[in-house]
């Protein structure tokens, strides 16, 4: 009607309506102004449990105080979570450009990276490679982990050959914790197709003595814990996945590389035996008196620790695989003594180490360009589901 005073507006400003300026109606004031003399009187109560007095003017300073307190810690936290996520992600920009710049500088593409290749692998110990002079230090990355060490690349009689120590420069790999998965992929990764695997073994005859080379023709796997097979069907850490792919491995050595070792030996004067059955066990310990007895007793000739699964990864990979075994003790049960040591195979392995050599890069230089064996066509009409490198 006209003349009568209208009812007070909700949300109007102190101060615009006679009765709310006075704050007489508290329910009618804005949420949020409401709200501010709620957490006034709360902060007002607490001050005045240590006797202090404040006035309205009083009361906005401390009001002001709480409302810059709370910005300081949000943009505090906020800061604080910034800085995690920088320094999270920096860790792993990080990681990520190192992977590129160890495949820049190891992993080969389309077979060539800076003429980083090589077409002869040989796994052994830094006493080969320490006698070539230009040699090429090149670290491969493969979906299986980091190989024993870097491969090391040099040349020996026109042929690029890649050295990669199977335990590792300083010997810290026992031979149950060697990535031999990772080393055989390494090699092929550089163009590698015909391996050389000299190795240490104990005698299981009393006619090989120390000193003796043999160039087996067989082994038997008496390991317990390693992975054997590229083709399990399990998912890499890159994704991929393999089929199941059973490989033939009635004859696990290259029957090629055998005869050119054989002959090599005999060129420098060292007549090796042709032939015998290499028994692998798991190691890093010695054999029993018992178990060496066992192993004679079924015919076998020497026993090492990493043969196996060095040849059949390098079947299922298409490589060319030739053991050349040197007998640096009697095995436990073919001598009356206290049995083998670790410095007595260091030993006698050092004594050897020239002409093995010798008769290793005699090897290398006669190994045929052209394949013509079996080993090359392992997977022949079989599909493994990821692509060899």
């Amino acid at each position: 009607m006209p003349g009568l005073p209208g009812a007070a507006e909700e949300g109007v400003l102190g101060g615009r309506h006679r009765v709310q300026g006075l704050r007489l109606l508290p329910e009618r004031q804005p949420q949020r102004r409401v709200l501010q003399q709620l957490v006034l009187q709360r902060l007002v109560g607490l001050v005045r449990r240590f006797g202090v007095r404040l006035g309205e003017e009083g009361r906005r300073i401390l009001f002001l105080g709480l409302v810059v307190g709370f910005l300081v810690v949000f943009f505090v936290l906020v800061f604080f979570v910034f800085s995690v996520f920088v320094v999270l992600g920096l860790v792993v920009l990080g990681r990520l450009l190192l992977v590129v710049q160890r495949r820049r500088l190891g992993r080969m593409s389309d077979g060539a990276l800076d003429g980083r290749q090589a077409e002869i692998g040989v796994i052994g110990g830094s006493g080969f490679y320490a006698f070539l002079d230009d040699v090429t230090e090149v670290v491969v990355d493969t979906p299986y982990g980091e190989p024993s060490d870097a491969l090391f690349l040099g040349e020996i009689a026109g042929r690029r050959v890649a050295f990669l120590p199977r335990h590792g420069r300083t010997h810290r790999l026992p031979p149950h914790r060697i990535n031999y998965r990772a080393n055989l992929w390494a090699l092929r990764s550089l163009g590698v197709r015909q391996v050389l695997g000299p190795c240490a073994v104990g005698g299981l005859r009393s006619e090989y003595g120390p000193g003796t080379l043999l160039v087996p023709d067989q082994l038997v796997d008496r390991t317990k814990a390693r992975q054997q097979s590229f083709f399990d069907g399990e998912i890499r850490p890159d994704g991929r996945q393999s089929k199941v792919v059973h490989i033939s491995f009635a004859d696990p050595y290259c029957p090629t590389g055998r005869q050119i070792a054989l002959g090599a030996a005999r060129e420098h004067g060292w007549e090796a035996v042709d032939g015998g059955t290499m028994c692998v066990i798991e190691g890093p310990r010695f054999s029993t008196r018992a178990e060496s007895r066992w192993h004679a007793a079924q015919g076998w000739a020497v026993v090492g620790m990493t043969g196996h699964p060095e040849a059949i990864l390098a079947r299922e990979l298409e490589l060319c695989y030739t053991s050349l075994s040197l007998v640096t003790d009697l095995d436990a049960g073919a001598e009356a003594g206290e049995g083998v040591s670790h410095a007595e195979v260091l030993e006698v392995f050092a004594e050897n180490i020239g002409r093995l050599r010798d008769v290793l890069f005699d090897v290398v230089e006669k190994l045929p360009k052209d394949r013509d064996c079996l080993c090359a066509t392992a997977l022949l009409g079989q599909d493994p589901g990821i692509d060899l490198p």
